[in-house]
């Protein structure tokens, strides 16, 4: 299952390859850091690249994820773990 994680505000996004266990974690972890950062999204199986179905003036990163839960949990609270489907 391909899935992009989306940040609207700096339109950038990264890309995702992973069984559907992995993209569930992945979604539930969204929502949980949309409270705090609502230009994240997620979205599945995109039919064509990203660049043309976001648009060229979007920019891919393989960091922002990792960058988003990184920053949430800097914010105290739940603590948000990038990969342990258990947290």
């Amino acid at each position: 299952m391909d899935f992009i994680f989306i940040d609207r505000a700096t339109k950038r996004f990264q890309t995702f390859t992973g069984d559907k266990e992995r993209a569930e974690h992945i979604k539930k972890k969204t929502a949980q850091l949309q409270v705090v950062y609502p230009n994240f999204e997620i979205y599945y199986n995109f039919n064509n690249p990203p660049e043309e179905e976001l648009g060229s003036d979007w920019t891919q990163n393989q960091d922002i994820y990792d960058i988003a839960i990184f920053n949430f949990n800097q914010l105290g609270g739940e603590i948000l773990s990038a990969w342990n489907p258990n947290r």
